[in-house]
């Protein structure tokens, strides 16, 4: 029993990580944590905060794209008063990104899944089936490998 519970929390513990993470590290922490876990509930949370991660980027490069060309389309203003507006919607992201990550981690801890607002569905759903014959796949070729270089072994 005392096993169950070990696992349980370890469970969580990388599911709040895959949450936080995303506030120092971006899209490459969950990104890892999602390739790289095996568990589908680990690989749940992974994919969520993946995706509000490849959404922030995406908003980021959109409002810095929009910023630039507003200051070479307008000349006429200081450039203090076209770029100051874009400048504030990155930094209400960047808090944006710090609040949801904490509020995720805080529902994985309770057990609960909470989808980020203004999240762009990017990565599809991943369901069983695929991950069993990635698994299936990952194994055959780990066996593959594994025989050829015993092979290489024992000629020498």
């Amino acid at each position: 029993m005392a096993k169950k519970n070990v696992r349980k929390n370890e469970d969580r513990t990388l599911v709040i990580l895959t949450h936080l993470i995303g506030i120092f590290a971006y899209v490459f922490g969950a990104a890892l944590i999602f390739l790289l876990t095996k568990d589908l509930k680990v690989k749940k949370h992974a994919k969520n905060a993946l995706n509000w991660q490849i959404s922030l980027i995406i908003y980021y490069t959109l409002f810095l794209i929009a910023s630039l060309i507003s200051s070479l389309l307008m000349n006429t203003f200081p450039k203090v008063f076209i770029i100051f507006p874009f400048s504030l919607i990155l930094s209400i992201l960047t808090v944006l990104n710090i609040v949801f990550s904490i509020i995720a981690a805080a529902k994985a801890n309770d057990g609960k899944y909470w989808k980020y607002p203004l999240s762009l569905n990017i990565i599809e759903k991943i369901d069983a089936k695929e991950i069993n014959q990635a698994k299936r796949e990952l194994k055959k070729t780990y066996k593959e490998v594994r025989k050829d270089l015993e092979n290489e072994f024992k000629k020498k």
